[in-house]
């Protein structure tokens, strides 16, 4: 009876043993980034505000963190970012991925922007309306392109 009751008593140890040690051995989820916008198209030198957000799992709290975290551009050339998370496309078109790093809690997370050519619109001519000149006269004229 008494070797029964041991065998029991190792049984039932082993079992609350195991069910503490999943319990303590369960990892914390870290919580993610999420970058607004994720992608976007920019025309060269035009600047867009970035926005970071971190999220805990499980519903926990969402915290604004635009300002905590650190930002990284893949090309320079192509669109800069700086510290507050504003990026300002370059005069050269390409892609561009920005890294943005949250040391508190080492996540990460990426936004990528195509960065298009200006486009012009439309040309004015000025001076405007039409002018007619004499043979062998000239006038200057200014052309502003609208992009």
């Amino acid at each position: 009876m008494r070797r029964i009751l041991h065998v029991l008593f190792a049984i039932l140890l082993g079992v609350v043993s195991s069910v503490i040690g999943l319990a303590s051995c369960a990892q914390p989820q870290p919580p993610t980034l999420e970058v607004t916008p994720a992608t976007s198209t920019l025309v060269s030198r035009q600047a867009t505000q970035l926005t970071v957000t971190r999220r805990f799992p499980g519903g926990g709290p969402v915290e604004q963190v635009t300002d905590q975290v650190t930002y990284s551009s893949s090309d320079r050339n192509v669109a800069s970012v700086s510290n507050e998370g504003l990026v300002t496309a370059g005069e050269e078109p390409g892609t561009v991925v920005i890294r943005v790093y949250d040391a508190a809690n080492d996540a990460v997370a990426s936004a990528t922007f195509t960065i298009a050519a200006p486009r012009i619109e439309s040309i004015d001519i000025v001076p405007a309306p039409a002018v007619v000149l004499r043979p062998g006269a000239t006038l200057k004229l200014t052309a502003n392109a609208r992009m």
